[in-house]
């Protein structure tokens, strides 16, 4: 039970005054016999015929004068003229009648239940008031437990209505705050799968500035090494074509860097070939090579080739007549200070105006 909620309830005292009023109303409403017949032997016997001594007739056997034991705080009933036939009743009376009359006895109207009430205390015992008293209390007693456990029951029932209310609002709010975690659960997802893709993408954007960083490093590198490193190139031949006397050319490598070239090796051919007919070199992989070694920043170097064999009027006239050319061509294989090695190719041919040689586009080139 809730002591912030005390049962209601009136005083005893109170509950002892209703008891004894259900009691009295009890008692009342108990229908009396007065209205059953009754057996022949009740019957009262007729009265014996007067005697002359007999100046006056007997009295009654209830005279309004003098009423019953019991009854004292009755007032005069109206009678009837003649009691109703075959009926015990405590409120006949008898009526004295001229002589030689029937005797009459008067019968009063219904009983109230005040008379029914006083007849039957009238009637009580020392003993039916005390087993009555207690039975009073008892019922009276029974009466407080009983409005008491109701009491009880009914606070009972409200705190488990409010118990119930605070339960299901407890739930509500439960499920409400289950909700907005679930919110807060997928804004947090939400936010977690943008972060990762504007990381992922910071990332990527990362990678791809360091690969423009690296590739604009290594280009400034480059272009570095590429400023600062040897540059070893072919300078155009020099050498004059006569008929019948040996070809000698002679060719002039030269450091056009500014480091030294280290490792400096070179080999050359001349060749003989149709006008018509594409650059066909050999290959100069089986020829053997001469090493320079170093050659320093604007240091030229001369190579000098040499043909044995004259060339005759006829072989001068197709070079003349564009039918033949003379083709002289060579490989340069040399290192940086930067440990990378190079490799430069050079070809020429005769012009048919026998004053110069003419570059070979397609086989020069140098790296």
């Amino acid at each position: 039970m809730n002591p912030r909620h005390p049962p209601k309830h009136f005083p005893p005292y109170v509950w002892f005054i209703v008891g004894g009023i259900l009691f009295v109303i009890f008692l009342a409403l108990i229908p009396s016999g007065d209205h059953h017949p009754a057996p022949a032997s009740d019957l009262p016997s007729p009265a014996p015929p007067e005697t002359p001594a007999a100046a006056h007739p007997s009295p009654p056997r209830f005279s309004p004068a003098r009423p019953p034991a019991g009854l004292h705080s009755i007032p005069p009933r109206p009678y009837l003229a003649q009691a109703p036939t075959g009926i015990q009743s405590p409120w006949r009376e008898t009526i004295p009648t001229e002589e030689g009359q029937p005797t009459l006895e008067s019968h009063s109207a219904k009983p109230t239940c005040r008379d029914r009430i006083v007849t039957y205390l009238g009637r009580w015992t020392a003993p039916d008031v005390v087993v009555s008293v207690l039975l009073l209390i008892v019922t009276a007693l029974q009466v407080l437990i009983l409005v008491r456990q109701t009491d009880i029951l009914g606070l009972q029932r409200k705190d488990a209505i409010e118990a119930g209310k605070q339960t299901q609002a407890i739930a509500q709010a439960n499920e409400k705050a289950a909700r907005a975690n679930e919110r807060t659960a997928r804004a947090m997802e939400n936010t977690v799968a943008q972060s990762k893709a504007a990381l992922k993408a910071t990332v990527e954007q990362g990678r791809q500035s360091l690969r423009q960083s690296r590739a604009a490093l290594e280009g400034t590198l480059t272009m570095s090494r590429n400023d600062q490193r040897a540059w070893v190139g072919a300078m155009r031949p020099h050498g004059e074509i006569v008929a019948d006397s040996p070809l000698k050319v002679t060719i002039i490598l030269k450091n056009l860097g500014r480091t030294p070239a280290l490792n400096v090796s070179y080999k050359a051919r001349l060749h003989w070939q149709p006008f018509s007919e594409p650059f066909k070199p050999h290959d100069l992989s089986t020829d053997s090579s001469t090493a320079r070694g170093l050659l320093q920043p604007t240091e030229e170097v001369t190579l000098p080739l040499v043909e044995p064999k004259p060339l005759t009027k006829e072989e001068v006239g197709t070079i003349i007549s564009r039918e033949f050319t003379l083709y002289l061509y060579g490989e340069v294989s040399y290192d940086d200070v930067f440990a990378k090695h190079h490799r430069l190719k050079f070809a020429y041919h005769t012009t048919p105006t026998l004053d110069g040689w003419q570059e070979v586009d397609a086989y020069n080139t140098a790296d």
